[in-house]
């Protein structure tokens, strides 16, 4: 299983006010060929409908820490 951080984000994905929205950041391995779509219908199959990642994003590295815990405060 490939590291991700679920994200709960208050505002809009635009970056406009007024919303919040759960964003799943996803890092893959290096020959993995599972795509966005795959992602959400497993996330739409496993989770209850509120809970279900609004974005998707497959990323190349997720920041850490020098102890190489995931720095949340770099995901925002």
């Amino acid at each position: 299983m490939a590291p991700a951080r679920v994200l709960y984000v208050e505002g809009n994905y635009d970056g406009t006010v007024g919303g919040s929205y759960f964003s799943l950041l996803f890092l893959l391995e290096q020959d993995s060929t599972l795509t966005v779509k795959d992602i959400q219908r497993e996330c739409q199959a496993k989770l209850e409908a509120f809970m279900v990642p609004k974005y998707v994003d497959i990323v190349p590295d997720l920041p850490k820490t020098t102890t190489g815990k995931i720095k949340k405060t770099d995901l925002k």
